[in-house]
C-alpha cells in the first residue's frame, strides 16, 4: 500500500530527504559520558573541572586530601548540557578558533 505524500517505494528508502536523519557523534564537551565532573579545590574555595577518570581519583573528604598533601576533593557531577546527558549530538561542536587564519 503505498501512501499519497510518498512516491510509489519511497516510503522505507534510506537516502530520501524525509527518512534521512544526521548521524550522531560523540559528544566533545563530555567526551561521551554525558556528564560534566567537577573537583572541589577546598582551600581556594573553587570548583575545577575535571576528568571521569582523575574525578574517580579524587579522595571523598578533607581529612583523606589532607593526608595526601592534596587540596582537592570529589566535587559535584552534573548533566552534560550540550547533549542532554546522551552523549552524542546531532553536530560537532564549533571551535573556538577561525582556521581560516592558520
Amino acid at each position: 500500500m503505498s501512501s499519497a505524500y510518498y512516491p510509489a517505494g519511497a516510503e522505507f528508502s534510506y537516502f530520501a530527504p524525509w527518512n534521512y536523519h544526521k548521524p550522531m557523534c560523540k559528544c566533545e564537551a563530555c567526551d561521551g559520558t554525558g556528564h560534566t565532573y567537577y573537583a572541589y579545590d577546598f582551600l581556594n574555595d573553587k570548583d575545577v573541572e575535571c576528568t571521569e577518570r582523575e574525578y574517580g581519583l579524587l579522595p571523598d573528604d578533607e581529612a583523606t586530601a589532607e593526608y595526601m598533601h592534596k587540596n582537592l576533593i570529589k566535587g559535584i557531577v552534573e548533566t552534560c548540557m550540550a547533549c542532554q546527558g546522551t552523549g552524542t549530538s546531532p553536530y560537532e561542536l564549533e571551535s573556538e578558533f577561525d582556521d581560516d587564519y592558520i
